[in-house]
């Protein structure tokens, strides 16, 4: 379990989640100010958080096209589909079989390069019929965008900020610093079966 910490100006209310370790006079960001801190899991750029949830609305959008019958990266108190992948439970997405499966995934943002590479090959080696993920933006520039999604599956970037989430209060949580791409992993339709 990670820290993370940040200076909070003197005076203002400690946010739900974070509590107060020190009171600081005279630093470097102001005269007096708290440092505040919170347990949990962030990725590997201390930025964000893991555990962030889907917002239902945009679940049950792509639901209604998808018909998803399995959620590839979830617990068992969060998942959106009827059968899924809960890590609480010992059962690793990135290890189990999606074959025979209408996968939704909004991955640990921390190991997202894990989770296109085993989308492509379950969708194009082990019989998984879609997997649609939700990916930050900034994943767009990455080596695994390039090698497993670019020219492969079809994919759209939302208009403005997803606000996802907080599993602890499942409310909507702000600062969302990246944009949102949706990625279809799917195979492409042919005119003709092959022979």
């Amino acid at each position: 379990m990670e820290r993370e910490y940040k200076y909070l100006p003197h005076g203002k209310p400690i946010p739900e989640g974070w509590e107060a370790t020190d009171s600081l006079e005279n630093t470097h960001h102001g005269h007096h100010a708290t440092l505040i801190k919170r347990n949990g899991v962030y990725n590997q750029k201390g930025k964000g958080n893991d555990e962030m949830l889907t917002p239902i609305h945009l679940y049950a959008q792509l639901s209604r096209i998808f018909q998803f019958d399995y959620d590839a990266a979830c617990t068992s108190k969060n998942s959106l589909a009827i059968a899924g992948a809960c890590f609480d439970k010992g059962i690793d997405g990135l290890t189990v079989s999606w074959q025979g499966q209408r996968v939704f995934c909004n991955p640990p943002f921390s190991k997202k390069s894990a989770w296109i590479e085993k989308a492509h090959n379950e969708v194009q080696h082990n019989g998984c019929h879609v997997c649609v993920m939700i990916l930050p933006s900034n994943s767009m520039d990455s080596r695994a965008w390039h090698e497993f999604i670019e020219d492969k599956y079809f994919y759209e970037i939302l208009k403005g900020r997803v606000s996802f989430l907080d599993p602890n209060t499942r409310k909507p949580k702000n600062g969302n610093n990246s944009g949102t791409v949706v990625v279809y992993f799917m195979k492409k339709l042919t005119a003709k079966e092959s022979t």
